[in-house]
């Protein structure tokens, strides 16, 4: 499969690339992620169908046409994926902190996401260009996963564990009724 002209990620509804998707994941979560991948490309395409993520840039000997981001949308939901429920961020390793992985885990909200990745990529795609030997596309992919991560982090750690239960409760409440 080629990458070279698609013009929306919905094109990228195809077993094909889902089996290469969730390579890697592992069969506890697989199902998860498959679904975000197929929710995201079916439901949410419309947030990458924009310039930032459809134009062409960075021509090489292999691709002198170059190449848009929309490659790079499932990648970095699998990247985000990845730090919310298999690698989680160290942090949360700490027995004391009772509750609070799960309250992490329960804050990651795919269309919440799915539109702070676009809205974030679309602001600053063109941030690195100055930068002749980097994938700018990559770097600030991984930065946007990273403040994504930071500001679940963030929102969890500034909760006082007394509160822990409850806001999962809450979570899990506020999931069921949407």
């Amino acid at each position: 499969m080629t990458f070279d002209d698609i013009k929306s990620i919905k094109e990228l509804d195809r077993e094909q690339v889902y089996n290469t998707i969730v390579r890697g994941i592992d069969d506890l979560h697989k199902d998860l992620f498959l679904k975000y991948c197929k929710i995201t490309l079916t439901d949410y395409h419309h947030l990458f169908d924009i310039e930032s993520f459809t134009t062409k840039r960075y021509p090489t000997d292999n691709l002198p046409q170059g190449y848009n981001a929309l490659e790079y949308v499932l990648p970095t939901l699998k990247r985000v994926f990845y730090k919310f429920f298999i690698k989680t961020p160290e942090i949360f390793d700490n027995p004391y902190f009772t509750g609070k992985l799960e309250l992490f885990q329960l804050h990651f909200d795919l269309v919440e996401f799915l539109e702070f990745f676009s809205r974030k990529y679309d602001k600053n795609w063109n941030c690195l260009e100055d930068f002749e030997y980097l994938d700018s596309v990559s770097e600030i992919l991984t930065l946007i996963v990273h403040d994504y991560v930071a500001q679940k982090v963030n929102l969890v750690q500034s909760t006082p564990q007394k509160e822990i239960l409850s806001q999962i409760r809450d979570k899990k409440i506020e999931r069921i009724n949407n």
